[in-house]
């Protein structure tokens, strides 16, 4: 499926249209968040309106409203990380194999299939973590010397200097599945090494990929700008009509409405857009590195970058002395897992 470089976007496109059984496993997964959220929000606004009427009071609506948000979504982050990454892992895996021209099964077992791609070669769901928190570490301390070198930048033009430090973080979202999906391409043993590898490419490479980070923010904020509009204008006319009829509560009501509105925009943009954003990184991080062999001094500058990038490392070689010891020689490759 390989393409020439400039036509990132369609071939990121290409993979979601040959990957839509694991979009929509990841639009069920959300669908169910989203109505433990509505329950969740359901049943804080009931006790809210509840205490209301007995204290005569919006008070009650109001510090209900504040638990619901303020213990929702602690929770919901904490759900997304744990189960939902279990969701998006096994559909990187299925892009990985459609960008490398390999066969995927079209139907439901597409997920299963995924997933078995995973658990063969990330035995231990501690390299996952790993490889998030060792690339987020990076991009952070990319982050921070651009800030520090950007601080001189007169006041007109701060606002351009936070939205390129956004834009450098949110690469971060993306860039450790990009990485993931080289792990998994490299058929390494050596899960770590193949992360060091992915690592190493990607500081070789950040300009292509935060270009493309650049133009995925552009597209994500008119995408939520849309998907804003089109749930909470219709959500707050019904709440103000509806709130009408409830003296001294029709502007909370209103404002739990918005709440609601922008919980189901944020669902259907990380059911739907996330996935695009995801596959469109991979694509420009896969054909900007072909060919590429990580060098040797980019290892001695990312190293000391941060505590969590030098674990990476020292379980990349950990890892070797237990294979070696086992065995398994250099070049070796893990096999796919059959088809289903």
């Amino acid at each position: 499926m390989a393409t020439a470089k400039g036509s990132y976007m369609k071939e990121a496109l290409g993979l979601l249209a040959a990957t839509i059984p694991m979009l929509l496993t990841r639009l069920a997964v959300y669908a169910v968040f989203f109505f433990i959220a509505l329950m969740w929000f359901g049943f804080w606004g009931g006790l809210g309106l509840f205490l209301g009427a007995v204290l005569e009071s919006g008070m009650g609506v109001l510090i209900c409203f504040i638990i619901a948000i303020g213990f929702g979504w602690p929770m919901w982050r904490l759900a997304r990380r744990y189960v939902l990454y279990m969701v998006k892992a096994p559909h990187v895996a299925a892009m990985t194999e459609v960008m490398l021209g390999r066969d995927v099964p079209k139907g439901p077992g597409q997920f299963a299939y995924g997933k078995k791609i995973i658990e063969t070669y990330f035995k231990d769901v501690t390299v996952l973590w790993l490889v998030h928190e060792a690339v987020d570490a990076a991009v952070r301390s990319l982050s921070r010397r651009i800030s520090r070198l950007t601080r001189w930048l007169p006041q007109s033009m701060q606002k351009l200097r936070q939205i390129i430090l956004t834009i450098i973080r949110r690469a971060a979202s993306y860039v450790d599945d990009a990485i993931l999906s080289y792990a998994i391409a490299q058929r390494n043993p050596n899960a770590y090494d193949g992360a060091v590898q992915g690592l190493i490419l990607y500081a070789q490479n950040t300009k292509a990929i935060v270009i493309t980070a650049a133009k995925i923010y552009v597209i994500g904020k008119v995408f939520n700008l849309l998907l804003l509009v089109m749930f909470m204008v219709p959500g707050l006319l019904f709440t103000a009509m509806v709130g009408r009829s409830m003296d001294g509560y029709g502007e909370l009501l209103v404002l739990f409405g918005a709440a609601m509105a922008f919980l189901l925009a944020r669902f259907i943009e990380l059911a739907i857009f996330e996935p695009f954003a995801l596959a469109y990184t991979m694509v420009t991080y896969r054909r900007e590195t072909e060919g590429q062999v990580p060098d040797p001094e980019w290892e001695a500058k990312l190293k000391p970058i941060h505590k969590k990038v030098g674990r990476l490392f020292a379980a990349r070689d950990e890892k070797a002395e237990e294979l070696r010891q086992a065995g398994v020689k250099p070049g070796d490759k893990i096999a796919l897992p059959p088809m289903a």
